[in-house]
């Protein structure tokens, strides 16, 4: 997490946290940042990985990364910021 002070640091901390990803009980060779909603991972950052998981009859998501971003709100992020691909995630994400 580049150029961001202490404050946003601890405040994206707390969500990775929160979100299980970067908690210490989740399997993870990337911080959280290769965590797709359920525990599995993934290794293509070229997009979001898209991939709908159904957590029980009720309840299915497409929540991935570091802060579980939902794919229909990654493709608005993208095109509002200028993001080529999900990996600008892990070297700066939000914006500053």
């Amino acid at each position: 997490m580049q150029n961001l002070n202490p404050q946003r640091k601890a405040f994206l901390d707390m969500v990775a946290w929160s979100e299980g990803t970067d908690n210490g009980r989740q399997p993870t060779r990337n911080h959280g940042y290769d965590i797709i909603v359920g525990g599995e991972l993934f290794t293509d950052y070229s997009d979001h990985p898209r991939k709908l998981v159904t957590l029980n009859p009720k309840l299915k998501s497409t929540a991935a990364g570091r802060y579980q971003l939902l794919s229909r709100w990654w493709d608005a992020y993208r095109k509002q910021l200028g993001l080529k691909d999900f990996e600008v995630v892990n070297k700066n994400w939000p914006p500053s």
